[in-house]
């Protein structure tokens, strides 16, 4: 825990340093210790649409991810999707989940409602998901030396074209000392078998629309109680609901170890299969839209996020009520 909380302050650190205003995401840092593998870092934000920082550990994780951008046939939202990565995003406040808001509350940064929240992600050719206490390790030690060289970048401020197969290398000698310079891309250190992707795709998209707009979510529910302890089970469900005519289109219990974005993800597609194409999707969770983005812009349906859900909201107080009045008649 001390880890992850240590990334979250170096994190916000370097978002002081606002990178994203003298590099664009494909001007890339290659971050290398001695003796260790290249890790190449992307920093996300010059087109002020989402900011962080991505950490590509080794050369084919980064030859993948250029493979992925000079890919003229996959769209441009799929190609995140399919990313080896550890990331750091910042985001704003509202989006962020409880888990990440109890953490930044448990680092020492302190934040306000208009400064971005440092969040941490994995992304192995899946959904971002949360670290493992490995990749934090990973993490936190190419937040130091990254850290490290935008600090001696903005010192000697070396000329680099990145459009000409330049990059910045920040490495560290036998003796400990670490330098900043310009190099140029050895494309022999790229020398892999072309990557193979199973890329994503609608089996079959209904061509007639839906009508309406449509609101996704997977609140926690504790309808249910534990006979033992007289507690509530804290559990996740999944519910889709019509925003013309509040009808419940879809309401499933989830397993407790279910793949929440995956869960989204299947049941919009399940959703469009059956019903056809709903006039805009609305999501109150950052995550659960990343990954459904691609889908949406497939299908030709806007995706809103959106903290308040109000047919989905006036669908939960009612259980509750429910629950309540059941209660008092027992």
């Amino acid at each position: 825990m001390n880890t992850y909380l240590s990334c979250i302050e170096i994190a916000h650190r370097i978002s002081k340093l606002k990178p994203w205003l003298q590099f664009h995401d494909l001007d890339f840092f290659e971050i290398k210790a001695y003796g260790q593998d290249s890790i190449y870092v992307s920093v996300m934000g010059h087109a002020k649409n989402t900011y962080g920082l991505c950490f590509y550990f080794g050369n084919k994780a980064f030859n993948e991810l250029l493979y992925l951008v000079e890919n003229p046939e996959l769209p441009n939202l799929q190609k995140a999707r399919y990313q080896d990565a550890l990331v750091v995003y910042f985001n704003k406040k509202e989006e962020l989940g409880d888990e990440d808001l109890a953490l930044i509350d448990a680092s020492n940064i302190k934040l306000t409602r208009t400064q971005r929240y440092p969040v941490l992600r994995n992304v192995h050719k899946n959904y971002p998901g949360l670290l493992t206490e490995v990749e934090a390790e990973q993490l936190h030690e190419a937040l130091m030396n990254f850290e490290k060289a935008l600090l001696r970048y903005n010192i000697k401020k070396p000329v680099v074209d990145f459009e000409f197969d330049e990059f910045l290398s920040f490495r560290e000698s036998k003796n400990g000392v670490w330098s900043l310079r310009v190099r140029e891309v050895d494309y022999d250190d790229f020398d892999f078998p072309e990557p193979k992707f199973d890329f994503f795709e609608v089996r079959n998209i209904n061509p007639r629309r839906f009508g309406q707009q449509i609101e996704i979510d997977t609140p926690l529910l504790n309808a249910l109680m534990r006979e033992d302890t007289k507690q509530p089970y804290l559990i996740r469900a999944l519910v889709i609901i019509g925003v013309d005519d509040a009808h419940v289109y879809k309401y499933q219990i989830l397993d407790k170890h279910a793949d929440i974005t995956q869960v989204y993800v299947e049941a919009l597609i399940e959703f469009v299969e059956e019903f056809g194409r709903p006039e805009a999707i609305i999501v109150r969770d950052i995550e659960a839209a990343n990954a459904m983005d691609q889908i949406a812009a497939m299908i030709q349906t806007p995706l809103a996020v959106f903290s308040e859900l109000v047919s989905i909201d006036d669908f939960n107080d009612g259980l509750k009520e429910f629950k309540q009045s059941n209660t008092r008649f027992n």
